[in-house]
Parts: C-alpha cells; structure tokens; sequence
C-alpha cells in the first residue's frame, strides 16, 4: 500500500457489479433494488447509460452492521429467555391418573 501524506494508508478503491454483490450478500437483484429504494442498502455508482457498480468498502459495511443486527438482536432473545426462566414458577402437578385400557387393544379370552 501506498502512504498518504499523513501517514494512513491510501484505500485502493474496489468496485462490485452485481452478480458480485449477490454473491456476498446472497440477495437477489429485486432485493438490492428493493433495499436500495428504502434506504437500506448502499447506492451504486452510474458507470454508464446501462453499467453500475458498488463500491467494495460500503458493502462489507453494510454486511458488518447486519452482523451487529443479529449480535443485538440475539442478546435480547437471550435476556428474554433468561427473564422467564428468572420469573418461571413451578406449579404443583399431580401424578397422571390411570386411564382404562382401550377395549379395542384388550385381547379376547374364551
């Protein structure tokens, strides 16, 4: 890598069409244009009248912060399952009755 004039190293720019960004991501194309237009997803670059690409560093980001996503949204699985198990109260259970054999099982006697 090359250095910059204040010492950080100079980011080679990568770009990712979009056969690319499905690999990494494992969207489909109506799902990158779909997040696109929510804002939830990283915008391309117009390369071209039909040609676009994405930058690399924006879309690892973008799979960096899903990643948080999951991280948090696990933690609250847990601290939810660990509540009830704090608040769960055992109740008295009464041994099962016995129940009648079925008189379709019963073999005849003679």
């Amino acid at each position: 890598m090359t250095e910059t004039s204040n010492n950080e190293p100079k980011r080679k720019l990568v770009l990712l069409k979009i056969n690319a960004v499905r690999s990494r991501t494992k969207l489909s194309v109506p799902s990158v244009y779909r997040l696109i237009k929510e804002g939830k997803f990283p915008k391309p670059i117009n390369m071209g009248e039909r040609a676009v690409a994405w930058i690399e560093d924006e879309i690892e980001e973008w799979l960096l912060a899903k990643l948080e996503e999951r991280g948090e949204a696990f933690q609250k699985q847990e601290d939810v399952r660990l509540n009830k198990i704090k608040t769960f109260v055992p109740m008295e259970v009464s041994p099962p009755k016995p129940q009648s054999p079925n008189p379709l099982l019963v073999p005849k006697t003679s």
